[in-house]
């Protein structure tokens, strides 16, 4: 059932990312970077993003470039391609960012107290942005108008966290987003930057990928990315998880030839016995 939703999705230009509690399976689908069916209007195709596939794979320690100390993790909204791109506002909420050090545990480093952001053009060619109002709305939430055709919404969260140089070896960052109109077709996705300090300037950073294209809806859902992969994040469990997932059952053993004919040789003879069982009660 989940399959065939997954395939009805696709084809419609949609995600199956709609649920608004923390979903351990939908992080690692969203941070595998799988391409969606959805693509961003204004993006060339010759973009290593434009079919939300790029991260840096392998999955797994993935330490920021020598002497960095921060990082800040980004989101970008943009028209769906192939949809008219309707009027609407959009909501965001609860940003966090963890940074996960290289001794094992994880630290937050970012809380979405403050986000900051510009439309820019959606191919991002001389790193041209003009104002984007975002209205602070209390609690963690904000919220801004969608971008116009050729634009992207790309903000992220305010300030930059902070580590000791060389002691991290990923990150973990999410938060949840919706839409007040259904009419908008907006698809959006996180990834998370090194920066050489706090305020070192653009391009003094180092971007080891971004999640999956996922389509925005009307209801708050969770955006999430991630350089780990399931085992690895089931062996060392990001806050967000902690005491809410339990590490999935190991897989059943590996059957052999012997193993399978005894189990179906059992499976018979208990067939038997209830036939047998059967046919003395309707002879009594």
């Amino acid at each position: 059932m989940k399959l065939f939703i997954t395939l009805i999705a696709v084809l419609l230009g949609t995600s199956v990312a709609t649920a608004q509690t923390l979903d351990f399976d939908e992080a690692v689908r969203q941070s595998l970077s799988q391409p969606s069916g959805m693509f961003p209007v204004g993006v060339p195709p010759t973009y290593s993003w434009y079919d939300g596939s790029f991260s840096s794979l392998p999955f797994g320690p993935d330490p920021p470039p020598a002497g960095f100390t921060a990082v800040t993790g980004w989101s970008q909204f943009y028209p769906q391609q192939g949809f008219t791109n309707g009027s609407c506002t959009i909501f965001v909420k609860g940003w966090k960012t963890y940074v996960h050090k290289s001794a094992g545990g994880w630290l937050q480093v970012q809380d979405g107290s403050s986000i900051g952001g510009g439309y820019y053009n959606a191919d991002f060619v001389g790193d041209v942005a003009t104002s984007m109002t975002i209205n602070n709305l209390g609690g963690g939430e904000f919220s801004f108008i969608r971008p116009e055709t050729g634009k992207v919404s790309h903000f992220w969260a305010d300030p930059r966290g902070t580590y000791a140089a060389d002691t991290i070896d990923g990150v973990f960052a999410l938060y949840a987003a919706k839409m007040d109109d259904a009419a908008c077709n907006l698809i959006g996705n996180v990834g998370y930057d090194y920066w050489r300090s706090m305020s070192a300037p653009w391009p003094d950073n180092a971007s080891p990928g971004e999640g999956a294209w996922v389509k925005l809806t009307t209801s708050y859902q969770y955006f999430y990315f991630t350089n780990f992969n399931r085992a690895q994040l089931v062996a060392d469990m990001p806050p967000p998880f902690q005491g809410v997932v339990a590490p999935p059952p190991p897989p059943p053993p590996p059957v052999g030839d012997a193993a399978l004919s005894t189990m179906l040789k059992q499976m018979s003879d208990s067939f038997e016995a209830v036939i047998k069982a059967i046919n003395t009660y309707l002879h009594k």
